[in-house]
């Protein structure tokens, strides 16, 4: 119980109440989020086209064969014949051992036209064995569960109960997604008590700029998850944990990636826009602009209120809440009388006097259905555009040193001044004039308004920004030759002055020959460049190859005889080897012996190698390494002879 003062526990509630209400203002000030897309035709044709090249570029892919049939199934697109054909011949030849190939093998041979596939002995062994894995997966239970369903067969429920409880455990996006679509393949009775995990596969999504929620995985996994949600929850009996914006945000995401590249991103988007679209629970409408952003004389705007894929959701009630600028009223918008897709309304302004300018429509529509989610705050832009005349156009060139001209030439819109303007560097070019929006009947500044002076013969252009005046909104534009000289780059001659006007509102915008102005510069030397910053454009000249050419070999005789004279050394040596007489009985077997003569080997094989590819470096490391212990071998073999020799000499 509260014993506190009265004044602090009356101060208590205040903030309480201030702090609610500002969470409260927060709350209401952030704008709900809404579709303003859908799958247009020309989605569906570009999904068309991109399962078409998955029958024909891909026809050895089973799995591609199966999302490409799957998905104009769901477009509701036939399929060529003979490619039909040919994709069926090459499912039926898919070894089916393995369960993945199974699956994708009935999953196309059921999406494709007049493509029965004959009894499979091994199939329900194949769907079975996914159960009694030791580590079952969410994927292959998937696999097995949908294979059975294709094929009509029977499946062991307990066991595949109990394999997706331990699937469960894996609390991966991609994971639960697999095991929620798995789930619903089951009966009811077991179903059921997986329906919490819509929660998990909810709770793992990122919400994206207040926009949208998607998962890791990308389109993939939140599209099969989001199938999986709806589909569990129908075949429980009973509605998703989601809230209307949270269907909204993953309805804006998965649109959002209506342009898929690949055929299963693309069969699972359709799949998720079809569960969106016709489950009994959360159907979120769109509300889209049908008419061209720009109105016309008729002031009318269309807007087109559909379900995901286009289509009617009965007679909705659309209305103008409000606008910005605020010169509209809130007002029901009414049906168009000869819409076939029962899908338009439309909004008529042709009695409403409006600026032109942008206008930020809201929209919001509802039905009595309670599955449909509403759209509120729907924002549309549209444009009024205007039409612009130029009205009191004054040209005239005067000294420099003056501050106005003193004589005007006037020029009517679409006239050219008959004389032609001399303008030297003593000289100052004037031009005013005023732009008028004709609908208001009062003057205007637009975004972009340029006096453009253009060569007569080289077309080179020399632009300027003509300036408003803030109080008279008068447009002045002055050119100081002298100041302004280097802009011309030295190149004299007769210029074109042009006036261009534009502005996003106008509807005409202008491009108008003013005048002939001549213009004298001072000639300028063109600045030297260097030959590595020059830009050639002309092609430069063929490099002929040319190898250097061998050097020529000396005579047969030469090369002999330097041979001879090279091996001459060796011959002389065998030769007084032979005179004398090899004295072999000196020889000493012992481990010295054999070390020092099996070196002695090592360094001249060495050598030759030196001599065919080793350098230097490496040769010397090797070197190194043999010479120590040949050095060893060599001094104790000279020692053991001199100890054989000491006898003899006492």
């Amino acid at each position: 119980m509260w014993t506190g003062s009265p004044f602090l526990e009356m101060r208590l509630g205040t903030y309480f109440i201030l702090f609610a209400t500002c969470v409260s203002v927060g709350r209401f000030a952030t704008p709900s989020p809404f579709l303003n897309s859908y799958l247009s035709q020309d989605d569906r044709n570009s999904l068309a086209k991109l399962f078409d090249e998955a029958l024909t570029k891909k026809s050895d892919d089973i799995a591609s064969i199966h999302y490409a049939a799957a998905g104009y199934k769901l477009l509701g697109s036939p399929i060529d014949a003979a490619k039909a054909k040919t994709a069926c011949e090459k499912a039926k030849q898919v070894d089916l051992t393995a369960l993945k190939d199974l699956y994708h093998v009935t999953g196309a041979t059921s999406a494709l036209p007049n493509c029965a596939l004959s009894s499979i002995a091994t199939a329900q062994k194949t769907i079975e064995s996914a159960a009694s894995e030791s580590q079952p997966s969410a994927l292959n239970l998937l696999y097995a569960l949908e294979t059975a369903k294709n094929l009509g067969l029977k499946v062991n429920q307990a066991d595949f109960d109990k394999a997706l409880t331990t699937a469960f455990k894996d609390d991966s996006s991609a994971s639960i997604a697999y095991a929620l679509v798995a789930a619903s393949l089951l009966d009811k009775n077991y179903a059921t008590k997986y329906f919490d995990h819509i929660k998990d596969f909810v709770g793992q999504a990122d919400e994206v700029d207040g926009k949208y929620l998607q998962l890791e995985g990308g389109i993939s996994v939140t599209a099969l998850g989001l199938h999986g949600v709806y589909s569990l929850a129908e075949k429980a009996g009973k509605a998703p944990v989601l809230k209307n914006e949270e269907v909204v945000k993953f309805a804006n995401y998965i649109l959002s990636r209506r342009g898929a590249p690949l055929e299963r991103p693309a069969f699972l988007l359709l799949q998720a826009l079809n569960t969106l679209a016709k489950n009994p629970y959360h159907v979120p409408l769109t509300l889209t602009l049908a008419t061209p952003l720009t109105l016309d004389q008729n002031k009318q705007v269309q807007v087109r209120v559909s379900d995901v894929l286009g289509d009617s959701v009965g007679t909705p009630t659309v209305s103008l809440e409000s606008s910005t600028p605020g010169a509209l009223t809130r007002r029901a918008l009414t049906k168009v009388a000869d819409d076939k897709t029962n899908t338009l309304y439309v909004l008529d302004l042709k009695n409403e006097k409006l600026e032109s300018g942008f206008y930020k429509l809201v929209f919001s529509a509802s039905t009595k259905d309670k599955k449909h989610i509403g759209v509120t705050n729907a924002q549309v832009s549209v444009k009024v555009p205007t039409v612009i005349a130029i009205e009191d156009v004054q040209v005239a060139v005067f000294e420099r040193d003056l501050t106005k001209p003193n004589d005007y030439s006037k020029v009517k819109q679409g006239d050219k001044l008959s004389s032609v303007l001399k303008l030297d560097s003593h000289q100052k070019l004037h031009v005013k004039f005023s732009v008028k929006d004709q609908s208001a009947n009062k003057l205007i500044t637009v975004h972009q308004a340029f006096a453009v002076l253009v060569h007569d013969k080289t077309n080179r252009e020399v632009i300027y920004v003509a300036e408003a005046d803030a109080t008279s909104k008068a447009y002045l534009f002055e050119l100081d030759l002298k100041t302004s000289e280097k802009d011309f780059g030295g190149l004299t001659g007769t210029y074109h002055l042009r006036l261009l006007i534009g502005d996003p509102i106008v509807s005409n915008s202008i491009d108008w020959h003013l005048a002939d102005v001549a213009v004298s510069v001072a000639p300028v030397t063109p600045p030297e460049i260097k030959k590595s910053e020059k830009i050639i454009y002309d092609p430069l000249p063929t490099i002929q190859h040319k190898f250097r050419e061998p050097e020529p070999l000396p005579p047969h005789i030469m090369s002999d005889t330097f041979t001879t004279l090279c091996l001459a050394p060796l011959l002389l040596l065998f030769i007084l080897w032979l005179r004398v007489g090899i004295n072999f009985g000196n020889i000493r077997f012992s481990l010295w012996a054999l070390g020092f003569h099996v070196g002695i080997a090592a360094i001249f094989g060495l050598y030759f190698c030196f001599w065919l590819k080793l350098n230097m470096f490496v040769t010397l490391k090797y070197l190194a390494i043999i010479g120590v212990p040949t050095f060893i071998c060599g001094n104790r073999l000279l020692r053991s002879l001199h100890d054989a020799k000491k006898p003899k000499t006492e």
